[in-house]
């Protein structure tokens, strides 16, 4: 029999959650950090209800999933700035101007909507 380890975000019981907790690494089926798990399990030792740790797994996992996505937005954030700052001047102008809903051009005369371009 071999061994496995229960994660307390998603109830996976498997020898793949118990490696990667083992080596600091996140969940393999939802994510939730080896951190987070080591901190979750002391909490049930210590004898939070398992409502408690379910609903802190499921607040932790939710926290992280964002975390993730604010540091991809961030990073292309920085590779807008950078396509701007090598387009020059009139692509920044463009930039500022953007109209989401693509309902007109914003450059003079032109008559086309952003969705045209």
């Amino acid at each position: 029999m071999s061994e496995k380890r229960e994660c307390p975000a998603c109830d996976s019981c498997t020898s793949s959650v118990l490696s990667a907790f083992a080596q600091g690494q996140p969940c393999p089926y939802c994510g939730l950090s080896a951190e987070a798990a080591d901190e979750l399990e002391a909490a049930r030792v210590r004898g939070a209800s398992e409502a408690l740790v379910a609903s802190t797994a499921q607040a932790l996992r939710r926290a992280e999933v964002a975390e993730t996505e604010a540091l991809r937005l961030r990073g292309l954030i920085v590779q807008a700035r950078r396509a701007l700052d090598a387009a020059g001047p009139v692509a920044e102008h463009a930039w500022q101007e953007f109209n989401p809903d693509g309902v007109s051009c914003h450059f003079p005369g032109c008559g086309k909507t952003e969705v045209e371009h």
